[in-house]
């Protein structure tokens, strides 16, 4: 609902009675038999803050209700500048990203992730990148969000995937060995086209299945939990490897590492940023990797970006490393130049 209200002297009052209206909205009923709600959002103008003529007070409470829409369910919000040029940044983008990929605006960058163990980059991880022919690069956090809620994520994501699967092909025939982790949102997982999608294009591709990992988080299970581990586990029969991603932020919990059917867990960037060696964050990162290995999951230490940081994740057993200490994302093609180049044996 848009709202437009004019002549109101105490605005809280007026949130007051629309939450109270709201409130009488929201009520659950009956029909034949069968419970129903309803949810109520709103977007709120007021004349002459916010408009001094009926289309801009409409076209602003618009913009109120896209935000309020964009919280979640039952949101009510009041409309100010700094939403005004959130909303149209939002639009603008999404706008944007329609042409992106058939313009040739987006591209696959990779980076590389280190085997403590063996001393080598073993895998790299599969990062979009957008780069504008007018506005230059465009951040990925500027614009997944927005592909999450505009339904781009979709082509986004396929883009990705195709394009792992060819690159590594290429990579094999110069003798470059490298597994690929690509990111994979809920919304994706869940559609109806995705296994046979992925099958299709494992066929077309001829990629190896068994070389690849889908990074995936939390936010897996937030809806339907049941069917979207179900589609975890046939996407982990068709060979994939699946990843738990930025575990150590939001709403983490350790329920996660035993609900899904995981095989690394990825511990995330500002959990490894502000380790130290006697804080409760290193024990925290002790007990998770020691409690992931004893179920039988490796360990990625995401972020790391000094020896520092390099010693401590590794006097843990951290199995994985990645981050700026090693290599900066980039492009499929420089790859074999940067491994040619790069002595990454471990010395530390």
């Amino acid at each position: 609902m848009s709202s437009c209200c004019g002549g109101v002297p105490d605005k809280q009052r007026l949130l007051e009675v629309i939450q109270d209206n709201a409130a009488q909205i929201r009520k659950s009923f009956l029909l034949d038999g069968e419970e129903f709600f309803v949810t109520f959002s709103a977007g709120i103008a007021l004349f002459p803050d916010h408009g001094r003529d009926f289309q801009s007070l409409i076209r602003n409470a618009d913009l109120a209700l896209v935000t309020a829409k964009q919280r979640g369910k039952s949101q009510i919000v009041l409309f100010d500048s700094a939403l005004e040029k959130r909303v149209l940044r939002q639009i603008e983008i999404t706008n944007l990203l329609h042409s992106a990929i058939p313009n040739g605006e987006i591209e696959v960058f990779y980076q590389p992730i280190m085997s403590m163990h063996l001393d080598r980059i073993t895998s790299v991880e599969a990062l979009i990148r957008w780069h504008h022919p007018t506005q230059g690069f465009i951040p990925p956090l500027d614009f997944i969000p927005i592909a999450e809620m505009s339904e781009m994520i979709h082509d986004l994501t396929w883009f990705v995937i195709e394009r792992c699967f060819r690159q590594r092909s290429a990579w094999e025939e110069i003798g470059i060995h490298l597994d690929i982790s690509i990111n994979l949102s809920t919304k994706v997982l869940v559609s109806p086209d995705f296994l046979p999608r992925l099958s299709q294009l494992l066929t077309e591709t001829g990629a190896d299945p068994h070389r690849f990992a889908f990074e995936i988080t939390e936010s897996v299970l937030v809806d339907s939990p049941e069917s979207t581990v179900g589609l975890l586990k046939k996407t982990k029969q068709l060979g994939f490897r699946l990843d738990l991603d930025d575990f150590g932020s939001g709403y983490s919990s350790l329920t996660y590492l035993y609900a899904l059917p995981i095989d690394v867990v990825k511990l995330d960037r500002g959990f490894i940023k502000n380790l130290d060696r006697k804080g409760k964050g290193l024990k925290m990162m002790e007990s998770i990797i020691r409690l992931a290995h004893g179920m039988d999951m490796l360990v990625v230490s995401e972020g790391v970006e000094d020896t520092e940081q390099l010693s401590l994740v590794k006097a843990w057993g951290s199995d994985f490393v990645q981050g700026f200490l090693f290599a900066k994302p980039m492009p499929g093609d420089q790859i074999p130049d940067f491994l040619e180049k790069n002595d990454l044996q471990l010395s530390f």
